[in-house]
This record gives structure tokens, C-alpha cells and sequence, in this order.
């Protein structure tokens, strides 16, 4: 990129938030908590964190008419996302 600011970063940081409507589990309210305790901790001028949002995921799914998409389309889309960056970045 020509972007300056993106010559000086040291990290690019990904998390996923997830959704509590597909969550199955009592512990994803403590993961969300840490994943932006985490964003709080090391944000700075030299860093970048890029959220995604695992509802959001899913309602992009429904559009292209998956209604019940698996972790790894899921995985995959998020794939799809960094590696788009990474490579827009290098290139």
C-alpha cells in the first residue's frame, strides 16, 4: 500500500467476536472480554486489529443462500479475508 502508516506497523492483530445466537457455549461472554482486553493492551500507533463478526459471517452466507454454513465455510470466508489483505499489503 502506499499508505505510510501502513510501512511503520509491527503486527496486524485478527479476532473473530462471536455470536451468541449460534454459541453453544456459557464461556464466549470471557472470550469476548479478553479478546478486547487484549486489543486495549497492545493498541498503538504500530498496530492494527482487524475485528470480525462471526454474526456478521453468517448473514453473509445467507445471502449467497447457505442458510446453515459449517466452521469451515465460516474459516474459510475468514481466510479468504486475510489472505486478500496480506497480499494487497505485499503486493
Amino acid at each position: 500500500m502506499s499508505d505510510p502508516l501502513f510501512n511503520k506497523l509491527n503486527s496486524v492483530r485478527f479476532h473473530v467476536m462471536p455470536n451468541f445466537n449460534n454459541s453453544d457455549t456459557v464461556v464466549a461472554p470471557y472470550n469476548v472480554m479478553l479478546s478486547i482486553a487484549s486489543q486495549l493492551n497492545h493498541n498503538d500507533s504500530n498496530n492494527l486489529c482487524v475485528n470480525f463478526d462471526n454474526q456478521k459471517l453468517y448473514q453473509i452466507y445467507e445471502r449467497l443462500g447457505n442458510s446453515d454454513p459449517t466452521l469451515y465455510d465460516i474459516n474459510r470466508l475468514i481466510a479468504m479475508q486475510i489472505t486478500d489483505y496480506i497480499c494487497t499489503d505485499i503486493c
